[in-house]
């Protein structure tokens, strides 16, 4: 014996099936399938080797489409067309999704003016394109003892901002952080 480690066992498992989200052609395990064809015709219901075999015929795989059903719906088709299809359908999906309607600007309580004017003009973009915007002024260490100084520099700020902004909720302490949320007025 030229390989003691050798286990018999392992030798006569079945091939693994490739990573795809469908089970395809030989790895579709039951016993029969209600087969389409590539025109999405019902054919019928047939055994899974038949089925196999008249994709195999036509050059195309035999992936199964709706696996729960009773019996599982399989349709012969050419595979990686079909992966390429669904992605876009996602993407195509995923674009028209709204995005996410929030947006934060951090800001500290003893900020420079000019800083403050960055953040005022980002604030102001956030608006323009239909976000809301959350204000967070985050207090460290002994800036705790100040917290008045966070409301002054929020007044300021919204007096910079002007009538095209509305205050949806209120400045309100949440642990160490100032929170308030603006919309476009």
């Amino acid at each position: 014996m030229a390989n003691q480690n050798y286990n018999s066992r392992n030798h006569r498992r079945r091939p693994r099936p490739p990573k795809y989200p469908h089970r395809i052609n030989q790895y579709i395990r039951v016993p029969e399938v209600r087969l389409l064809d590539a025109e999405n015709e019902q054919i019928g219901v047939m055994s899974t080797k038949d089925a196999w075999q008249k994709a195999q015929d036509m050059g195309l795989d035999l992936v199964e489409i709706a696996p729960k059903a009773r019996p599982p719906v399989a349709r012969i088709i050419d595979y990686k067309k079909f992966l390429y299809q669904e992605n876009k359908k996602k993407q195509k999906q995923a674009k028209g999704q709204k995005k996410s309607g929030m947006k934060e600007v951090r800001l500290t309580p003893f900020m420079a003016d000019g800083d403050l004017m960055v953040r005022i003009k980002r604030i102001s973009e956030f608006l323009g394109d239909n976000y809301k915007v959350r204000v967070n002024v985050r207090y460290t260490g002994r800036q705790m003892s100040r917290k008045k100084q966070g409301y002054v520099l929020i007044e300021k700020m919204m007096g910079k901002l002007g009538e095209t902004v509305k205050v949806e909720q209120e400045p309100k302490f949440v642990g160490r952080q100032l929170l308030m949320t603006l919309t476009k007025a």
